[in-house]
């Protein structure tokens, strides 16, 4: 009887098994009772008198002392303390307080949980979460049921607590919490269209199988757009912006090699250009994007062609293959096109944005590096004869033609003189 139930869980049920991550979280992890003379067990009650101190501010000793003897234990002695670790992990949100040893503690035994009781523990922390003073409100929130959130608004938990993204430990919980509900989501969908079988013709079913897919790709590239997000912010306000980019950056690079279009949608609807360098360097899949730069970069967007020269440098920068090179030229025929036949205010604004860029280009690249220089060079002499065009001195001072050409001097300074 087991070994059907185990078939039909596999086959329907795939994000309730336990993944390779989950395993890994016993690594190092000592599993035996503890010798003699010492307790093999940690009284719920007592453990939960140490997370009221703690929580009241009356220290943190004996909470992590007892945490420590209960990570040596095995889960048959951890799973009754269940309740007492998910409210400590709603109030050791409060990080400015909380020691991130403890709560790293307190991630390793949420972890085990994760490896016994999937679904009850991810449906009890995020209605936790969900229901925090810091959270963005859902009216009726205890109306809706987990099967509510799973077949329609898994994005939902995006307005859990704020302080989930802003704390390493919990954020690494609430990937686990996103990737278990968009699994849930995908497998609800599928079991939906696949009863439906019998009600619909094959055309019919290949145009709902092709509205699903499609369905589950905007997800995918909605999740991806709000970690993009939560990368930016200002080290000062957030201490741990490298960390937590880190995580969401591995995070976006898994649903990059799961869905192959993904890369080249999230690019085409673009993102603020100083995050960048942010993505390239800590997404090892961006490298995909060097064969879509021609689809980027003849869009006719402005918007888009400075975002697209801006990101070849970054990939250039970290992927010195063939490809991208062979990308270069791309970028230069366009800017030769634009600079034989279109001469307007749009072209100086391209410039203003893209000629630091061209700058790095001529030092990554010897094979364009004379064709680089030309073109800023061509640009200054062209803004020089646009500032003729102002009424006024004073205008002319301010235009965005001589913050080109105070730009391109600055660059030419740093350059290395070519060899004639």
């Amino acid at each position: 009887m087991n070994i059907f139930l185990l078939n039909f869980q596999v086959l329907s049920l795939p994000h309730l098994l336990p993944e390779q991550i989950h395993f890994d979280s016993f690594k190092g992890q000592t599993t035996h009772i503890f010798t003699r003379g010492k307790r093999n067990v940690v009284p719920v009650s007592e453990f939960g008198c140490a997370l009221e101190d703690a929580t009241n501010g009356h220290g943190f000793f004996k909470l992590s002392k007892l945490t420590d003897l209960l990570l040596n234990l095995t889960i048959q002695s951890q799973m009754p303390h269940f309740e007492n670790i998910l409210q400590a992990m709603t109030v050791s949100l409060d990080e400015e307080r909380w020691p991130r040893a403890l709560v790293e503690k307190l991630v390793l035994l949420w972890e085990r949980f994760d490896s016994v009781l999937p679904r009850r523990l991810h449906e009890d922390t995020i209605r936790l979460w969900l229901k925090s003073s810091q959270a963005s409100q859902i009216p009726n929130l205890d109306d809706r049921d987990n099967d509510f959130i799973i077949s329609h608004t898994p994005l939902i938990l995006f307005r859990a607590d704020s302080r989930v993204f802003k704390s390493p430990p919990h954020l690494k919980c609430f990937c686990r919490l996103l990737s278990f509900y968009l699994a849930a989501s995908r497998d609800a969908n599928y079991l939906k269209l696949t009863r439906a079988i019998a009600y619909n013709t094959k055309s019919e079913m290949a145009e709902k199988e092709e509205l699903l897919r499609s369905f589950i790709g905007t997800q995918r590239l909605a999740v991806v757009q709000v970690f993009i997000e939560l990368c930016d912010g200002d080290p000062k306000n957030i201490p741990n912006l490298e960390e937590i980019q880190q995580i969401l950056c591995s995070q976006i690079h898994q649903f990059f090699i799961a869905d192959t279009h993904l890369p080249k949608l999230v690019h085409f609807n673009m993102y603020p250009l100083r995050l960048i360098p942010v993505i390239v360097k800590k997404v090892p899949s961006t490298h995909v994007l060097i064969n879509s730069i021609n689809e980027l970069l003849t869009g006719g967007n402005l918007e888009r062609r400075i975002f697209t020269i801006i990101l070849m440098t970054e990939l250039l920068e970290n992927y010195k293959i063939p490809p991208a090179f062979a990308a270069l030229t791309l970028i230069s025929d366009l800017l030769d096109t634009l600079i034989s036949n279109i001469i307007n205010e749009e072209f100086i604004i391209l410039m203003l944005n893209i000629t630091t860029s061209l700058a790095r280009l001529i030092m990554l690249s010897p094979f364009h590096a004379e064709h680089f220089l030309s073109t800023i060079y061509r640009t200054r002499k062209l803004a020089l004869n646009r500032l003729a065009l102002y009424t006024s001195y004073t205008k002319a001072r301010i235009s965005p033609e001589q913050k080109l050409i105070e730009m391109i001097d600055k660059v030419l300074e740093k350059l290395p003189k070519l060899p004639e």
